[in-house]
């Protein structure tokens, strides 16, 4: 498992590099609530040759004002589009502890899309379907 962090100037090779190690899975650490520099040339095909390899979860770099959601703007789509999974509100850590133990359990494909954002064990911010107290 690696994390890879958006800057600007980042280019679609050295998110290629970053995955030239044949990692289990890779937690992006994107802008805001989802955004990514997806206008860099090859980006969008990069996200997407790795995402077909090895699950792709976003995750934000802010500490605070909540979690990724690739829905609210159009740049979080593109990466959706990409096969790139939300990972809600986890922290990198936690993003990666859950990507790896997931993987390890054999989760794959939508499996593995929906468990990650999802609250198991107080990783993330439950939503309103899995809190029990609202």
């Amino acid at each position: 498992m690696i994390s890879f962090r958006f800057v600007p100037g980042v280019t679609a090779d050295d998110l290629r590099g970053a995955v030239a190690g044949a990692p289990d899975g890779l937690v992006l650490e994107c802008y805001g609530s989802g955004n990514g520099p997806m206008d860099r040339p090859g980006m969008r095909d990069a996200l997407r040759e790795i995402a077909a390899r090895i699950p792709v979860v976003a995750i934000t770099q802010c500490t605070a004002g909540g979690g990724v959601d690739l829905a609210r703007y159009a740049v979080g789509r593109e990466l959706a589009r990409t096969g790139v999974i939300t990972g809600s509100d986890l922290t990198l850590e936690a993003a990666i502890a859950k990507l790896g133990w997931l993987i390890d359990r054999g989760a794959v494909g939508n499996i593995l899309r929906d468990l990650l954002p999802i609250n198991l064990i107080g990783e993330c911010t439950p939503t309103p379907a899995e809190d029990p107290i609202s």
